[in-house]
């Protein structure tokens, strides 16, 4: 064999083994499958995701498996309390590379920890979705206000969802997070105003939007100055927050 035949395969096994063995490749990898064996279309109304969140079984607290409990420290106060009453929808991987707000899909609301990470594109393995409903229909009324205002409705990127108590703590949130119980949103905004650059305007546009219609009173909303990062939630009554 040729050393240049010998060079391309060790580069192709090498890239496949990123692939396999970094799950930021291997999920970019997915998401370009998923893309082009299903049909996934931009999702602009509250009717279309919840049509595509009925789609998936949905299950209590009780009925999850007691090793993801476990695992998780659900069953720990004061988690216990918190998420008794939580809803959870059943998936597979390849389920949350669906679109459920905009461009954005569920695996951004999903709670991504090591073991979701381990699994595999077409692994059967359920994969248990925590987000609050009402906090997706939040973001979609934030999409659809933007566009209509001739902002850019998708320079919106959620970085944090639901998080289950383990990988709560492990990323620093606070201990009764509104993230635990998947009525938050933690969402990193990019070039709003379509002048091809973040600013302090961008974010200005997004905040004054949440304050005024989307969250209001109804509502967590954490403005983190100097940061493009914001916090949304649907907890039920008004709390405003600066800290990073």
């Amino acid at each position: 064999m040729k050393q240049w035949h010998i060079t391309v395969i060790a580069l192709v096994v090498l890239l496949l083994a990123t692939i396999w063995l970094v799950p930021s490749a291997r999920m970019g990898v997915e998401v370009v499958l998923f893309d082009l064996l299903e049909d996934n279309p931009y999702v602009e109304t509250e009717a279309q995701a919840k049509s595509i969140l009925d789609a998936f079984q949905t299950i209590s607290v009780s009925e999850l498996p007691e090793d993801y409990i476990r695992r998780n420290k659900m069953d720990q106060k004061p988690f216990q309390e918190m998420c008794r009453n939580m809803r959870f929808r059943v998936l597979t991987k390849k389920d949350t590379y669906r679109r459920i707000a905009g461009d954005v899909r569920i695996i951004d609301v999903l709670s991504r920890d090591d073991t979701f990470h381990s699994l595999h594109y077409f692994s059967k393995d359920e994969v248990y979705l925590g987000i609050d409903e009402r906090i997706i229909y939040r973001l979609i009324a934030l999409q659809d206000a933007l566009a209509r205002s001739g902002y850019n409705p998708d320079a919106l990127l959620v970085r944090f969802g639901h998080r289950h108590p383990v990988l709560n703590t492990e990323i620093g949130g606070a201990s009764k997070s509104r993230h635990i119980v998947g009525e938050a949103l933690d969402i990193s905004i990019d070039d709003v105003d379509g002048d091809g650059r973040y600013t302090d305007t961008d974010k200005a546009i997004v905040l004054d939007l949440c304050e005024n219609d989307i969250i209001s009173d109804s509502g967590g909303i954490g403005r983190y100055p100097g940061t493009r990062s914001i916090h949304i939630d649907v907890r039920g009554y008004r709390a405003r927050w600066d800290q990073q």
